[in-house]
């Protein structure tokens, strides 16, 4: 939407929307008042935030018959950055996306405060562009902080965005914090968080040399049980090939490219056990798959 003033009164009989071009296209709609001409225009084709050019093709008079001069007219930024998106982009960073470039000079730390049931502190603040990330200390993967907004940040044009106080949204895929072997045919696959029930199949897992029977899911835990027992040396390895997701809808193969491999660690020796530390995805390595052994829809 764009304002246009005039010095003085217009005739309105004179204002057409054809007497109005932005961006090479025809105003959608448009209101008279006085000295003063709104109107809409299609911004939706646009990048963010542009300064539309504006042009008057037609002959706009006063109540006096003076016509308005024909040509560009320069149009100012008027208009405040909002906020698109708020979201965790893993366990030590939120993201915030506006809806315009903003001024790097204008964002500073002590803008910026959050609110969780978790001991969150925010350790540094990065402007690119339209987005700011927000670096803080661990919190769990399906955190949702509150992110308040309580300083003056202001786009390139000098316009301050609005005060605001909202929840980020979970977009941290569930990591595996460790993979248990309960008994002999029996193992566990804990993850940072829970995982819906329905994305996890006997399909989603392969264990060399041996087949999988039955699986449960309870929560964070997901329970394999097998055809044949695990032979003891070495430790079996199991292979995550399905999209198991947790209960926002994250992938728990978000960010990774082919198949996640984990290691098993045996219950009888938890000194071994190892939580994750990646943010998007947790990949314990030292694994390998015998020569001429296959996986389940990766031939």
């Amino acid at each position: 939407m764009i304002s246009l003033v005039f010095s003085r009164p217009l005739n309105i009989q004179s204002v057409q929307q054809s007497d109005f071009i932005v961006n090479s296209i025809q105003v959608e709609s448009l209101i008279v008042n006085d000295n003063v001409i709104t109107f809409r225009y299609y911004d939706y084709y646009y990048p963010y935030d542009p300064i539309p050019s504006l042009s008057i093709v037609g002959n706009i008079s006063d109540h006096n018959g003076n016509t308005i001069q024909l040509g560009d007219v320069i149009v100012s930024d008027g208009v405040v950055p909002e906020v698109d998106e708020i979201y965790t982009i893993n366990t030590t960073a939120i993201g915030i996306e506006y809806s315009e470039i903003l001024d790097p000079s204008t964002v500073q730390i002590s803008d910026f405060s959050l609110r969780s049931n978790e001991n969150i502190t925010i350790k540094s603040v990065i402007v690119t562009g339209r987005n700011i990330t927000i670096h803080t200390t661990l919190f769990s993967t399906d955190a949702e902080p509150t992110v308040i907004l309580e300083g003056d940040i202001q786009d390139e044009n000098g316009n301050s965005a609005q005060l605001f106080a909202d929840s980020a949204e979970d977009m941290v895929a569930p990591a595996v914090s460790l993979i248990e072997v309960i008994n002999s045919t029996t193992l566990k696959i804990v993850f940072s968080e829970n995982i819906r029930e329905y994305t996890v199949d006997k399909s989603d897992f392969f264990i060399i040399n041996n087949s999988i029977v039955r699986i449960f899911t309870n929560n964070t835990n997901v329970t394999i049980v097998t055809s044949s027992e695990f032979s003891t040396s070495p430790i079996p390895s199991i292979v995550i090939i399905g999209n198991i997701q947790d209960l926002e809808r994250n992938n728990a193969r978000y960010g990774t490219i082919g198949n996640s491999t984990y290691t098993i660690i045996n219950s009888t020796n938890m000194t071994n056990v190892t939580n994750t530390t990646d943010h998007e995805y947790s990949k314990f390595v030292n694994v390998s798959i015998p020569s001429g052994s296959s996986i389940p829809g990766c031939e």
